[in-house]
């Protein structure tokens, strides 16, 4: 009942006599009473439901709305498609609400009475309570679930021998009582022994003879089980009497005989009726004599024998046949036509585009369409997350993974957390806190929080090489160590020192077994410098190394270049065919002795003690061309000019270069000059690298230009008239210790002695003067000097020869060397040819205790008379006059510094040492 308290705006009623029984619900009686005091909310409209306004009441969860709410509801595409629309709260799927009825459905537009709950009819509900109750509702009309049937029903046991009762609201709980069932079993002759029990009884596990249905056989089996057919024919007279039954064991009765005259009317083949009657199966069946034409079990040909008893056979014809999949066709036996098939397999493509056919003679090949066709295999690809695909085989990509992670995932600190359920392959949360692990190096980490390992240690520190040589600066901590680039030199199993450069690791990788035995030290697996050993020859073994075998397999390998006595002709040779040539000439040239010693004396001498000059043995002599080439030598020199290799010194840049860069560089030359190409353009390389190419261009007399852009940018070789090798070749010059091939050799050489220097040392100076330039300036002279700047003088010269080169020159000054003097008056004589040259040059007088009174002039060119006179009072020096420059008056103008002449000096800049 309503509490007396109630502040509804609606009269205080009397509740339905049966409000609060037995017979209603708890959520009946919850929602009667809300109802009658006027305290029900409508859940969409959040507006109280009184007893004016339509309602409808869902059949599922029992809410109660207004009618319009849900009408208005059904109307959005959130509640559903079509008619029908999903309830607001248990989105149970309803019938459209069109019209206001009761609560039990029975009365339209029920009126409102106040003394029964509002929206009700006042009658009894009436409503089927569930599929096994038959019993009608006997609650008045009213909200909510109706009330459990509480009538009791009586039922037998399973044997019937006893009964139980149950409520009609709960299911049948099939009591059984204590009583044998004592039912008949399947076979009729026992009964069952068991309890009473539900469902049928066991079958009856007796054991009995059981005979087959013609009665010649019999076998023991389980009683009840029916007669069985045996394999023999049945035997039975049939009912002409005359026969017996041919049908295999069977029951019942035979049939009839099949000549019975009841049943054969015509003859075999059915064409000619019988004229005569027949009276017992025994009379004759005349036979028409035509063609049998019955229909044969292939269905496409008939019986081509004369009319006859019994069976027409199988048909024997061979037809044209095509196969399922409609590509072999061929003669067959006619009953195989409908199953042949050929061996072709289909390889159609599947529904998934990935897979094909396999099938042999498929009947849908080339048609993806058809059923056949549809790929059923599982996808099996493995996703992101790590697990298989479970769809089945598909275009595109596979779907996301559909597993959950269940478990929360914490960074490895644990301050970061996601909560379930996850997404499959979801990865730990990032975190941005300090990772708190412990190096085990000590030092502090300076990345995030992670899981795994952490990543290599970048502190720098000092730590030894991977050879122990030296003390690298600068390592990170973590990388495990640095090379020091230096030769390894450890020494091997064999005698020899690692030629590696510093490095991690065993200094070679041996095959299994192969290091460890100790007869095989040393294998061709393990070492592969050369053996080195000597061999009688005198050459050394240039074969693999071999130590783990005997001193007896050295062989000499190295190859000898033997030439004629004019060194045109040249041919290299094996060492052991050097050695029979060469003891086939001395034996040669000991016969032509003895035989010019006999003619000088008249008879022949057999001693065999002639002494051979080994030296002046030729073993390979000159021909015609040998001797043409001399005589052109000889002409070539008479003619003042001449035509042998070039020799020529190279740069100290290009001396201090990288010996391997140079020597690729070098054969790739050498190649270029012995192909019949005009160009070759080399490799994209940096700006360093290519300026080692333009300068060593020049020594072999080849143009060079630079072409593309950065990064690709390279540079392209021209051959010219004078292109040709020059001697010696750069990989030879810089391990020469000879000074015209060694330019520190020749620059030491010559700063340290001051005669060398009067004769051969030409001195650049300039504000803009630079190795370069002099390069430029002496172009023709290309090969034949080493251009050095003072700054670099000190490491050449000693003490001595500095002070005296340093007291003539200023810090800014370029000396170009040349190999012989003839070279410096030609570069001197052409300087003074050129006119402006943009620097100041003189050759340097450096005087010497020992010899104080040479001087050096340079040879003055042949003059006219009339010039003598004008040549007599200009200075006699060796000199240049700055003032013959244009380029020097500029320079002194601009450093108000006046010009001297070569009166004023030997080098003329002790102007400028002033400034």
């Amino acid at each position: 009942p309503c509490p007396s308290t109630d502040t509804s705006p609606y009269p205080t009623f009397t509740p339905h006599p049966f409000i609060g029984s037995p017979p209603f619900s708890k959520l009946s009686n919850s929602r009667s009473e809300q109802l009658i005091c006027g305290k029900y909310v409508c859940a969409s409209f959040l507006d109280v439901i009184n007893h004016q306004p339509a309602v409808w009441s869902c059949k599922k969860c029992y809410r109660i709305f207004h009618l319009y709410c849900i009408k208005q509801w059904a109307k959005t595409e959130e509640s559903g498609q079509g008619k029908s629309f999903r309830c607001p709260f248990c989105q149970n799927t309803s019938e459209k609400a069109e019209v206001y009825y009761c609560f039990c459905g029975k009365v339209r537009d029920p009126k409102y009475d106040p003394g029964t709950i509002p929206h009700s009819c006042g009658d009894l509900c009436c409503a089927k309570r569930g599929d096994t109750c038959p019993h009608p509702c006997p609650a008045p009309c009213h909200p909510g679930p109706c009330p459990p049937c509480s009538v009791q029903i009586q039922k037998p046991c399973a044997c019937g021998k006893s009964t139980y009762s149950y409520g009609c609201d709960r299911p049948d709980p099939h009591t059984t009582c204590a009583s044998v069932c004592g039912k008949s079993l399947n076979c009729g002759k026992h009964t069952c022994t068991r309890l009473c029990h539900t469902g049928p009884c066991s079958p009856c596990d007796t054991t009995a003879m059981v005979s087959c249905a013609c009665g010649k056989d019999s076998k023991e089996t389980l009683c009840g089980t029916p007669a069985y057919q045996c394999e023999n024919p049945c035997g039975k007279s049939q009912r002409c009497g005359e026969h017996k039954c041919a049908v295999v064991c069977h029951a019942g009765n035979c049939p009839p005989c099949d000549m019975d005259p009841a049943m054969v009317d015509a003859c075999p083949c059915g064409k000619l009726p019988l004229t005569s009657k027949r009276v017992k199966c025994t009379d004759p069946v005349p036979l028409c004599g035509n063609v049998c034409d019955k229909a044969l079990i292939c269905g496409h040909h008939s019986c081509d024998r004369e009319c006859h008893f019994g069976l027409c056979g199988t048909c024997d014809k061979r037809v044209m046949a095509k196969c399922l999949c409609r590509q072999v066709q061929q003669k067959v036996d006619c009953t195989a036509r409908d199953t042949f098939r050929c061996e072709k397999v289909c390889k159609t493509k599947m529904s998934c585009g990935k897979h094909e056919c396999m099938a042999t003679c498929c009947g849908g090949r080339g048609n993806a369409a058809l059923p056949a066709h549809i790929c059923v295999r599982v996808c099996g690809k493995q996703l992101p997350c790590g697990h298989p695909c479970p769809d089945i085989c598909h275009p595109g990509s596979c779907a996301p993974c559909t597993n959950v992670i269940t478990h929360e995932l914490r960074c490895r600190c644990g301050t970061e957390v996601l909560i379930p359920p996850l997404p499959c392959s979801t990865l730990a949360p990032p975190c941005n806190n300090a990772c708190q692990l412990t190096r085990p190096c000590g030092h502090t980490s300076h990345h995030k929080c992670h899981y795994g390992d952490c990543p290599p240690c970048g502190t720098l520190v000092n730590q030894l090489c991977f050879g122990g040589h030296v003390e690298v600066k600068n390592v990170k901590c973590g990388s495990g160590g640095a090379s020091c680039r230096r030769a390894c030199k450890k020494p091997l199993p064999c005698g020899h020192e690692c030629p590696r450069r510093c490095h991690t690791g065993p200094c070679f990788d041996a095959t299994p077994g192969a290091a460890s035995s100790s007869s095989a030290m040393c294998g061709p697996d393990v070492c592969s410098l050369p053996c080195g050993k000597a061999v009688d020859c005198g050459h050394f073994c240039q074969k693999k190394c071999h130590a783990h075998l005997p001193d007896s397999v050295c062989r000499c390998s190295s190859r000898v270049t033997i030439e004629c006595s004019c060194s045109r002709r040249k041919k290299m040779v094996s060492c052991g065919e050097h050695g029979a040539l060469l003891a086939k000439a001395i034996e040669a040239q000991r016969k032509k002795n003895k035989e010019a010693k006999a003619q000088k004396e008249g008879e022949a001498n057999d001693d065999d003690d002639d002494d051979v000059d080994v030296a002046k043995i030729e073993i390979l002599e000159c021909d015609n061309d040998c001797y043409h080439e001399n005589r052109l030598q000889i002409l070539a020199e008479r003619g003042k000019f001449y035509t042998g290799p070039r020799r020529v010194v190279y740069s100290l840049t290009l001396h201090e270069a990288d010996y391997i860069e140079t020597t690729r560089l070098e054969k790739k030359i050498e190649a270029f000059l012995a192909s019949s190409d005009d160009t070759l353009l080399l490799p994209a390389m940096k700006a360093d690298k290519r300026a080692i190419v333009h300068e060593l261009a020049q020594y072999y007399n080849l143009k060079t230009h630079s072409v593309d852009e950065e990064p690709n940018r390279s540079v392209n070789l021209t051959k010219t008239f004078d292109t040709s090798t020059p001697t010696p070749l750069l990989s030879t010059a810089i391990y020469s210790s000879r000074t015209d091939e060694n330019p520190k050799k020749l620059i030491e050489m010559t700063l340290c002695y001051p005669r060398e220097v009067r004769l051969r040392v030409l001195a650049f100076a300039g504000t803009d003067i630079s190795i370069r330039k002099v390069g430029t300036l002496l172009a023709k002279q290309h090969g034949r000097f080493v251009a050095v700047a003072s700054v670099e003088t000190p490491e050449l010269v000693g003490d001595k020869i500095l002070d005296a080169v340093l007291d003539l020159v200023e810090p800014n000054v370029v000396f170009a060397i040349f190999l012989s003097q003839k070279d410096l008056e030609n570069a001197f004589h052409n300087l003074r040819a050129m006119g402006k040259c943009g620097c100041f040059f003189q050759r340097i007088n450096v005087n010497d205790d020992e010899d104080d009174d040479e001087t050096y002039e340079a040879p003055q060119p042949t003059q006219a008379p009339q010039q003598k006179a004008a040549a007599s009072s200009k200075p006699a020096s060796g000199g240049v006059s700055w003032s013959d420059f244009a380029t020097s008056t500029k320079t002194t103008k601009k450093n108000n510094v006046k010009p001297s002449g070569p009166s004023g000096g030997t080098f003329g800049f002790e102007a400028l040492r002033r400034k």
